[in-house]
């Protein structure tokens, strides 16, 4: 079953048109994502989404985009940009 948010996101999907506005739409729910689930739901590939969100790092957004290691999976890593609302 989809989140509201992952609905939303697939709806809208169409009308945005580069990759760093996909990328920023889906890491606004704040979750944890691999560049792999990225690529695949944005429509770019691995690499593309691993610049987008240094790209997010930088003005003009200058976002806070945590990083950590999955320990089951050599070298893999998971991506989110935590809600700063509930962030202390």
């Amino acid at each position: 079953m989809k989140t509201a948010v992952q609905l939303d996101f697939l709806e809208a999907a169409p009308r945005i048109r580069t990759q760093l506005e996909r990328v920023l739409m889906l890491m606004g729910d704040h979750r944890w994502h691999t560049l792999a689930e990225l690529a695949e739901r944005c429509g770019c590939s691995e690499a593309g989404a691993s610049a987008r969100i240094r790209d997010l790092r930088k003005p003009p957004h200058e976002l806070t985009v945590e990083r950590r290691r999955i320990r089951t999976a050599a070298g893999l890593y998971e991506y989110r940009v935590p809600d700063e609302r509930t962030t202390t």
